[in-house]
């Protein structure tokens, strides 16, 4: 069966079972790439809902889920089929929604003259005349 015969069979599946999962983890490992879609398909749902529950924020959901799919992906070959890979790439988007959380509770916490640079009154310049502004 070709490729595209077998794309087509596993989105005709509700779910693919763990053992047609773990096939499919590596044959993307081994440079099926196009098979990863199947993988995102899979996982949208979940992802959405776990990302909302942690970050409560509907604008930023799209951003984690994608870098958490990245990520995931770059480090497939790291997946040793320990434990389930729904497990493993649900940690790491909890982890990408995290990072998020911190980051964004740092921002919070930033003074904005952190962020601005302190602007110069007239007195200060000694070489500018009103007329300069």
């Amino acid at each position: 069966m070709g490729l595209d015969a077998q794309i087509k069979h596993y989105e005709s599946m509700d779910l693919i079972n763990p053992a047609e999962e773990d096939e499919i983890i590596r044959r993307i490992a081994g440079g099926e790439k196009d098979l990863y879609s199947l993988i995102i398909r899979k996982y949208n749902q979940r992802f959405y809902r776990i990302a909302l529950s942690i970050v409560n924020n509907e604008s930023d959901i799209e951003d984690l889920m994608q870098t958490a799919y990245i990520r995931a992906y770059e480090n497939l070959g790291k997946f040793r089929f320990d434990s389930s890979f729904a497990t493993w790439i649900t940690r790491i988007l909890i982890n990408e929604c995290l990072m998020h959380l911190k980051k964004r509770e740092q921002f919070a916490n930033t003074k904005k003259e952190d962020f601005f640079p302190r602007i110069v009154s007239k007195a200060n310049c000694p070489n500018t005349t009103h007329e300069s502004y």
